[in-house]
């Protein structure tokens, strides 16, 4: 086994089988792809409410620094936690009752 790793001719034919399973699993994909039409108005409301819950996330982390540096030192990690809750329980909410 050792040997093989070692010989370049092995290393080859080891790309050579991983390019083979690549293609094999890519190619079919691509040819469908000309078929589809990417940016339906379903697909780009779904992109939209995708990027704003983003936005909403680092927002939130942005909050929690700030409350951070409104507290005493000894309560940022408090702070920081109830920010993360708060984000974890307003995005369970959020998905069980807001996108649908």
């Amino acid at each position: 086994m050792l040997s093989i790793l070692r010989n370049p001719v092995g290393k080859t034919a080891r790309y050579a089988v991983a390019a083979a399973v690549m293609s094999a699993t890519f190619l079919p994909a691509w040819a469908h792809a000309g078929d589809a039409e990417f940016l339906t108005q379903s697909n780009a409301n779904i992109l939209w409410t995708l990027l704003a819950a983003i936005l909403v996330m680092l927002m939130q982390a942005g909050f929690g620094c700030v409350e951070a540096g409104f507290t005493r030192a000894k309560s940022a990690g408090n702070i920081m936690m109830k920010n993360f809750l708060d984000f974890s329980a307003g995005s369970i909410i959020f998905f069980l009752f807001g996108f649908a």
